[in-house]
């Protein structure tokens, strides 16, 4: 292999790695790791103001929405109301962006209920529970 190619290489590895750890929030909560991962690419979607058409990244965040509360109903059932409370929120939210996918208040309600979703995640792994 020659130099720049093994530069590459070893630049990307170390990319990969990195970024996969990044993308752990919560090694030891798999599954709750991966609800907080799209709750978060669902934020990124609505938040973005010039990228793309409004519609389909409505669309897109209602679907990382749906793959965040599938996480959630697979992940442990500890004791404890993080997770269904998330789960409420992230319906919540869902319906805004349902109702009216023109309006900006509906958007930035939904905005709202994801980011309220996600501090229950992080509070229920906190706790030890989910």
């Amino acid at each position: 292999m020659n130099t720049p190619a093994l530069a590459i290489f070893v630049s990307l590895a170390a990319f990969v790695s990195t970024s996969s750890l990044a993308a752990d929030a919560f090694p030891k909560k798999p599954k709750m790791s991966a609800a907080y991962r799209k709750l978060n690419a669902a934020l990124d979607q609505l938040e973005k103001k010039e990228a793309g058409d409004p519609a389909s990244r409505k669309k897109k965040a209602i679907e990382e929405l749906a793959t965040a509360k599938n996480w959630l109903e697979s992940a442990d059932k500890d004791k404890g109301s993080y997770r269904p409370s998330a789960m409420r929120l992230i319906d919540q939210a869902t319906l805004e962006l349902l109702a009216t996918p023109e309006d900006e208040k509906h958007t930035a309600a939904a905005i709202d209920f994801i980011k309220k979703a996600t501090d229950k995640i992080k509070q229920g792994v906190r706790a030890g529970r989910d």
